[in-house]
């Protein structure tokens, strides 16, 4: 049972991350459409796997849900650090 809650503790420090990366004004709004984009996949009623066959239709929704938010957090991470490094070696001249 610790194992999975490890796993949950992981998985929602994940999100706040992405959360709040999603709402700083840092992050450049064409990486903020990747979350935008998976949840109106999750909304839309055409997906890869149809929700109706069980566990398989749930599965891939959570599959690009978890995917997308790895990228854009990598990718927002990713842009927050350069644009730090950049401001700092600005700084120094």
């Amino acid at each position: 049972m610790e194992f999975s809650q490890k796993k949950v503790e992981s998985w929602w420090r994940k999100l706040k991350i992405s959360v709040s990366l999603f709402f700083d004004k840092k992050v450049p709004w064409v990486y903020k459409i990747i979350p935008v984009f998976s949840v109106i996949y999750l909304i839309f009623p055409l997906d890869l796997i149809n929700d109706y066959l069980p566990v398989l239709g749930q599965l891939d929704d959570l599959t690009i849900i978890g995917g997308s938010l790895a990228v854009f957090s990598k990718l927002a991470q990713q842009y927050k650090k350069n644009y730090a490094e950049k401001g700092n070696s600005q700084d120094k001249r």
